[in-house]
């Protein structure tokens, strides 16, 4: 097949962003040609022979003129060439395929403007990029063209919010690279990067992987790290990935009494020596249609402790490497589960059974699944032509 890729990022910072990646690599190499348009990406990603990058022209300014410049300049240039299927994995056009990878937008400004103040709350409700996403969203729903998320919560949200309209989401899980994400870095890698980040031995790390540090429930983390009972055994929580709230995020650690508890990483170029250094992967999010770290935690055997609010929890179903709380989960309680996930009677079982449990989920049978979905979807308008 011939086919269009867009999105307005190509690279690894972003679970979208690596999806793309995986997938674009993976199609490439079964033999299919694949011209990727975008905005950016980054320049040390290795190109196979039938990867082509196809950049974008974007306008720089407000948020809400780059993302109509890039959605009218993928309108005018995509459309210009003949390709067998357009996929877009971003809000820039439907296409004749359309990855919802960010989930149900008017679901989360809902959740968005609840817990906000009143002020923000009515900036949200009057923004020209709020307007243009739900327009956008709307439009994907009501069009002729195939919709897909990667969780079956993501469906139901979509159902939920537009109706009947949306029966026609299909659910294609993402998959986890099983080479790259793999229990064996622990011994490899796990003690020379604990000791890169001046963690001691023998303390317990707990990871938090997340670009949105509120969405992704990071001062639910701290304030359960806050609860627990050390016992004469200390814990350190890594923080992976920017937010422009981290100072404030660091002020709430210092308020809390674990300010020197915790250590604020930035983007991590590469997050496999992340799990290799971690005993428990900790993402309580409040909205996420399939957070990619769960996969990629339990392919490395680290367990995981999340929210329902998870779509990944929908596909994977929870077990004892994958514990799910309640979206309100008191602190206390909260930390009791940490503290429990980490007990080491078990703990080896429990790493075992994430490896296992991650397995099902591989990057080639997601490949396979795409492929499968992009060869029949051409097939059916070959036939209706």
């Amino acid at each position: 097949m011939r086919l269009a890729f867009v999105h307005k990022h190509f690279g690894r910072e972003g679970g979208t962003e690596r999806v793309l990646v995986e997938l674009a690599r993976g199609l490439a190499a079964r033999g299919h040609r694949i011209d990727l348009f975008c905005a950016s990406w980054d320049r040390d990603l290795k190109l196979l022979p039938n990867l082509q990058l196809r950049p974008l022209p974007v306008w720089r300014g407000s948020a809400v003129l780059r993302n109509l410049s890039f959605y009218l300049a993928a309108r005018l240039l995509v459309r210009a060439s003949r390709y067998d299927l357009v996929v877009h994995f971003g809000r820039s056009g439907p296409g004749d395929v359309y990855r919802s990878g960010g989930g149900c937008h008017r679901r989360w400004l809902g959740l968005l403007s609840a817990a906000s103040s009143p002020l923000r709350r009515l900036l949200l409700r009057f923004s020209p990029r709020q307007a243009f996403l739900l327009w956008h969203e709307r439009r994907a729903i009501a069009g002729p063209c195939r919709i897909v998320v990667p969780s079956p919560r993501a469906r139901q949200e979509l159902v939920d919010c537009y109706g009947p309209g949306a029966n026609k989401v299909e659910v294609l899980a993402n998959g986890v690279d099983l080479g790259r994400f793999r229990p064996e870095l622990r011994q490899q890698w796990g003690a020379s990067q604990r000791a890169a980040w001046g963690v001691r031995p023998g303390d317990r790390v707990l990871l938090f992987v997340g670009s949105d540090y509120w969405r992704k429930g990071l001062d639910r983390v701290l304030a359960a790290l806050a609860r627990i009972e050390s016992q004469g055994q200390r814990f350190v929580l890594l923080v992976a990935g920017g937010d422009r709230r981290q100072a404030a995020f660091r002020r709430r650690a210092r308020s809390l009494a674990v300010g020197d508890q915790v250590l604020f990483l930035g983007a991590v170029a590469h997050p496999e020596l992340l799990y290799a250094a971690a005993d428990l992967l900790l993402i309580l999010t409040r909205h996420d249609p399939f957070a990619n770290v769960t996969l990629e935690a339990l392919a490395s055997g680290v367990p995981v402790i999340s929210t329902a609010a998870n779509g990944a929890v929908s596909v994977l179903g929870a077990g004892a490497a994958l514990e799910v709380v309640d979206e309100d989960c008191e602190p206390q309680l909260l930390a009791a589960r940490i503290e429990g996930m980490l007990e080491p009677v078990g703990l080896d079982s429990r790493r075992a059974a994430a490896r296992a449990q991650a397995e099902h989920f591989s990057q080639e049978r997601a490949t396979r699944s795409w492929e499968q979905l992009l060869s029949g979807e051409l097939e059916r308008r070959r036939n209706c032509a």
